[in-house]
């Protein structure tokens, strides 16, 4: 008996080529930028640069392009990222990992991770339901909308990469002080008991129930790895599968169907 928990991704055989492509001709557009613009100004238009107008013109148009350029291919890899690393998976990488160890890696994934205040709430609520320590969990909400992709690109176009740098270190700074700080109270007790109780939870919880009353001998066993999931040809979650067949997908069922489900089976 296997509960499964996660989400299919789709097939990204064929990408590779196209993404270096895409890669190519993004960096060759980030390469050329400044001659492009100088050529523009001084081959095509005659300007001088050393004109405090012409200087000003030139150094917006190269300077917006290139910023343009830089989000652009952020913003492109945020989705592919989005799209490999699922908050499944940031929940099965920090549960079970020692207090000191789970802050720094939640520092990290928060930095790189694109998940906006939107999904905040719901990858919180997930977190904790799979064990994870608040501690930890509060300090990867702290790092992932503190340190930016975004920010990054923008500060090291506009101040410069040591700048960005600095301002990295001292947002993962400030929240793996808070994880270490919030590590020192009791905070789960102030938790909602419904945080716990997410859908696939209840399916567990209802699956074991039917079990019990059916007067079946069989485990259960979470999948969360997304490769195993899509083996399995779940297409919505939580699932059940049974022997290799799908049982239930994308819904948690009564006890009572459940178990007439199982029963079936």
């Amino acid at each position: 008996m296997t509960a499964v928990a996660g989400r299919t991704q789709p097939d990204t055989g064929n990408l590779g080529p196209k993404l270096a492509g895409a890669a190519a001709i993004w960096l060759a557009l980030y390469l050329v930028n400044e001659w492009i613009w100088d050529a523009a100004f001084t081959d095509l238009f005659g300007l001088d640069l050393d004109d405090r107008a012409t200087g000003a013109a030139h150094f917006f148009l190269y300077d917006t392009a290139k910023l343009m350029l830089l989000l652009v291919g952020l913003i492109f890899a945020v989705g592919m990222l989005n799209t490999a690393i699922s908050p499944e998976r940031i929940r099965a990488f920090l549960s079970g990992r020692r207090l000191l160890t789970g802050l720094v890696l939640a520092v990290v994934l928060g930095a790189v991770t694109p998940f906006c205040s939107c999904s905040s709430v719901p990858l919180f609520i997930g977190l904790v339901a799979a064990g994870v320590p608040l501690a930890i969990t509060l300090t990867f909400l702290i790092s992932s909308p503190l340190v930016s992709e975004t920010g990054i690109v923008m500060m090291g176009g506009t101040f410069g990469w040591d700048i960005a740098a600095l301002w990295v270190l001292a947002g993962s700074g400030l929240a793996l002080l808070a994880g270490l700080l919030l590590s020192r109270f009791d905070l789960d007790r102030w938790v909602e008991p419904f945080v716990f109780e997410t859908r696939t939870v209840q399916l567990e919880e209802r699956t074991t129930e039917a079990l019990d009353e059916l007067g079946l001998d069989a485990s259960i066993t979470k999948v969360t790895d997304v490769g195993e999931i899509a083996g399995y040809g779940v297409m919505a979650t939580p699932a059940l599968v049974v022997d290799g067949t799908v049982v239930v997908s994308g819904r948690v069922p009564s006890t009572s169907h459940l178990r007439e489900l199982l029963a079936a089976t």
